[in-house]
């Protein structure tokens, strides 16, 4: 079960003073198993509160995946518990609830509608379209007449362009923009200055390194957690059990 207490900027104030973080998510013994019943993560009670940087060290692919999807309440637990506190970002570059048969332009107004400032939709819609490399023509196409890496960089800007208190990173997501050079480092810097000072999740995988700037971590093994504590010590634990 996931139950959603988004964090206004309201609450965000009253919370400012107080001396430990809010909890943005918690996990109560969530268990997650993919469509064949294999469980992925087991009995997992995790807190991450704002502010707070974590690397995460999994062993199984399909297991980081519906770990970052349920942080972000995209996915469903089937055992146990997720609530979530504040506004969680979708896993990098994984926008949900596109129309593919809407352009870019008109998904974009939709999500702006939600997650962005009135004020400044505007303003958000342009950057959006220039981080995302596309033309006015490209712009206003149905998304499904778009190129596959143009996709890709177009929600990559998306999830660049709302502010959110924790951030949920799969650094794996830009590697098509790497294996066409297309990474570069006004995006590298833009996903630096918008992770800044806020709540991140991510998984320690090249080449972002944005788990150089975590001070906490998780290692998981065959969807349990072996090691929780610092940076450095997890990654030493999960070097050991990779050459083990």
């Amino acid at each position: 079960m996931t139950v959603l207490r988004a964090l206004t900027p309201r609450t965000r104030q009253r919370h400012a003073h107080h001396t430990r973080p809010p909890v943005l998510v918690q996990l109560d013994d969530v268990t997650l198993r993919d469509p064949a019943g294999r469980p992925l993560v087991q009995n997992l009670s995790w807190c991450i509160r704002a502010g707070q940087r974590w690397a995460l060290f999994c062993d199984d692919r399909p297991a980081a995946t519906a770990l970052l999807r349920c942080i972000a309440g995209l996915q469903q637990p089937q055992q146990g518990q997720v609530e979530i506190k504040g506004h969680v970002s979708w896993p990098l570059g994984q926008v949900s609830g596109l129309s593919p048969k809407l352009s870019a332009l008109e998904n974009s107004v939709v999500l702006a509608g939600i997650y962005g400032d009135g004020g400044q939709n505007a303003q958000v819609l342009e950057e959006i379209r220039k981080l995302g490399g596309l033309d006015v023509a490209q712009w206003k196409k149905p998304i499904k007449q778009l190129p596959a890496l143009t996709k890709t960089k177009l929600h990559l800007a998306l999830s660049l362009a709302f502010d959110f208190d924790l951030y949920v990173i799969d650094p794996a997501v830009i590697r098509p923009l790497v294996r066409a050079s297309e990474w570069n480092e006004i995006w590298q810097r833009r996903l630096e200055n918008r992770c800044r000072r806020r709540a991140l999740v991510t998984l320690s995988v090249a080449p972002l390194q944005l788990d150089a700037t975590c001070r906490r971590a998780l290692v998981l093994k065959q969807g349990r957690v072996v090691t929780r504590g610092s940076l450095s010590m997890c990654r030493e634990a999960a070097q050991q059990r990779a050459s083990a």
